[in-house]
């Protein structure tokens, strides 16, 4: 009795033995793809975040290139504004005094 105890025990030990080595490389077998789809995953995520980082970078150049070049256009804009109402300015008071000349000679 003792030795057929004996021999169900060490067989149930030596069928734990081996499913537990079963199982182990049935984890291993799926793990490695999985772990090499991670790896590969984590170097496109990084890959992207630097491509999304260098264009955001390049993208705030451009907008200050943009903002300086407008600032200097509305200054130029606004410089040609005040010298054309300098002109108009001139013109109108030109215009006063050819229509006062007028005026005086049709008086005369």
């Amino acid at each position: 009795y003792q030795l057929i105890s004996y021999s169900y025990l060490r067989l149930a030990s030596l069928a734990t033995s081996i499913l537990s080595h079963l199982f182990l490389s049935i984890r291993g077998l799926l793990l490695v793809p999985w772990d090499a789809q991670l790896t590969t995953l984590r170097k496109e995520n990084a890959t992207l975040r630097k491509n999304a980082a260098e264009k955001e970078e390049a993208m705030e150049k451009m907008i200050s290139t943009l903002q300086t070049q407008m600032t200097t256009g509305l200054s130029a804009a606004i410089q040609k504004t005040k010298a054309l109402q300098m002109q108009l300015d001139a013109a109108n008071l030109e215009r006063e005094r050819l229509e006062r000349q007028l005026a005086e000679t049709r008086n005369e």
